[in-house]
């Protein structure tokens, strides 16, 4: 068993007057099988961690969770009992609080060949805001696949059934039904190959490969405009989500598809070391069907095809890396997403990195549309100014905005038998605000330190 609590507490705050405090407690133990633990974090106002915050202020820490939790498991199944609440700061969206939830899953990994996975999970969703509708919801879900596999390919068809029941809190005079259900069947197929042949490139002997991949899925309609959305989202679209069934995050929405996705995967291997020089994929979605399942739970129209993904990331050198990531979208014929990014770690203790992040998008959500538009560049630094003196630094800066979003500079200084450390942050925390926060610390070596780390 280990348990860790903070508490920080101001009588009576001369700019607010009223008191203030956060609390953050973390408890976790083992026994005879079982795991616990609690994680709760609560202060009071929206504005206490931007002023006394006691490490890096991380900008999107605004939904603070507040979680209690009981496990069991075993070679072949596990049992989960979970109450998840949270607070949330900046007027952010409240997601739905689960009083309590309780999961169980059991996997065989080869019942004669097959492949089984169970899902089983009974939650009670609890809103504080008026107008949200509260219930419970179960759910089960059983795969079935058969993993078919050799040295250079493999072909896997599996099929998946879901159900799931509703008892929503409605009033007596509302007409909506209030035990809505949902049965489900869904099918896919994914298989693949890996091709390999040696080659060169200058002096050094190589291994080069070409993996490409199919994933097919199959889901029919179902209609789900009586469903409430708890806490199902649509995934972010990126490689993995291709290997996907479903679009939709969590239990309450299941997608219409009909669907096949294809990748093509190269990459360079040092023959001698091991060392992945580079490694680069393409990838997109093809949808045979023109509408899929929306928001609201009925019909929505979808183009013929989904974004087009391409990436690459390379060692130029042994301390110089290259990465780049692009999402490409047809219907607006432009860039959706791009990442370009470079890492240079001459030796230990001295980094730069350069990256630059862009991505349009409107993201559609229970409340509708929202603009979620980031074109920023991000320049970090460590580096060695002497033997024992130290020097870190970033600079973020937003196109979008035309502002510094966020800037760092500190200094860390190693004698004998102590180290000083010293940091400066400034960021945005809206349109309209900026903060300012300063570390400070002396570490005695072997004794202890006063004063809030920076690291």
């Amino acid at each position: 068993f280990e348990a860790e609590v903070n508490l920080n507490y101001m009588p009576h705050d001369r700019k607010l007057g009223e008191d203030r405090y956060s609390i953050q407690g973390k408890f976790s133990g083992h026994w005879n099988g079982f795991n616990y633990g609690v994680n709760y974090n609560q202060v009071s106002d929206d504005d206490f961690l931007d002023d006394f915050a006691s490490s890096i202020r991380d900008n999107t820490e605004d939904i603070l969770p507040q979680d209690y939790w009981l496990t069991y498991g075993t070679t072949y199944w596990t049992a989960a009992l979970r109450v998840t609440k949270n607070q949330t700061i900046n007027d952010n969206d409240k997601p739905y609080e689960r009083e309590p939830q309780f999961t169980w899953g059991a996997y065989f990994a080869d019942l004669y060949g097959f492949e089984l996975n169970t899902k089983i999970d009974a939650t009670r969703f609890v809103h504080p805001w008026e107008g949200r509708t509260n219930g419970n919801r179960f759910v089960f879900e059983q795969d079935v696949s058969y993993p078919l596999l050799g040295a250079s390919w493999f072909v896997t068809p599996k099929v998946k059934l879901v159900g799931t029941r509703y008892d929503l809190d409605y009033d007596r005079n509302d007409t909506r039904d209030d035990s809505p259900s949902l049965t489900l069947p869904m099918y896919s197929l994914d298989t693949g190959l890996i091709f390999e042949r040696n080659t060169s490139v200058g002096s050094r002997d190589i291994l080069q490969t070409l993996e490409p991949r199919i994933f097919y899925s199959y889901t029919p309609y179902r209609d789900q405009t009586d469903i409430p959305v708890f806490d199902s989202t649509i995934a972010d679209f990126n490689f993995a989500q291709l290997y996907s069934e479903n679009v939709w995050s969590g239990y309450d929405r299941y997608a219409e598809t009909n669907q096949v996705s294809g990748t093509i995967t190269t990459r360079l291997i040092d023959d001698k070391t091991g060392l992945e020089w580079i490694r680069a994929s393409i990838g997109q979605r093809y949808y045979f069907n023109d509408e899929t399942t929306g928001w609201s739970g009925g019909r929505v129209d979808q183009p013929s095809k989904s974004d087009f993904l391409a990436s690459i990331g390379a060692r130029l050198t042994r301390s110089l890396q290259a990465t780049a990531y692009g999402q490409w979208s047809w219907e607006r014929s432009s860039m959706q997403k791009a990442t370009v990014g470079f890492r240079w770690q001459p030796r230990p203790m001295s980094v730069v990195g350069l990256y630059y992040r862009y991505n349009w998008s409107d993201v559609e959500n229970s409340r509708g549309y929202i603009d979620d538009y980031i074109n920023q560049i991000d320049l970090s630094v460590q580096w060695p100014l002497t033997n024992r003196l130290y020097a870190l630094a970033r600079q973020n800066y937003s196109f979008y905005d035309n502002k510094f979003i966020e800037s760092l500079v500190g200094f860390e200084y190693q004698a004998d038998c102590w180290t000083l450390r010293a940091v400066a942050q400034r960021y945005t925390r809206d349109e309209e605000e900026e903060q300012t926060s300063f570390f400070l610390q002396l570490e005695l070596t072997g004794l202890g330190a006063v004063g809030s780390s920076p690291l």
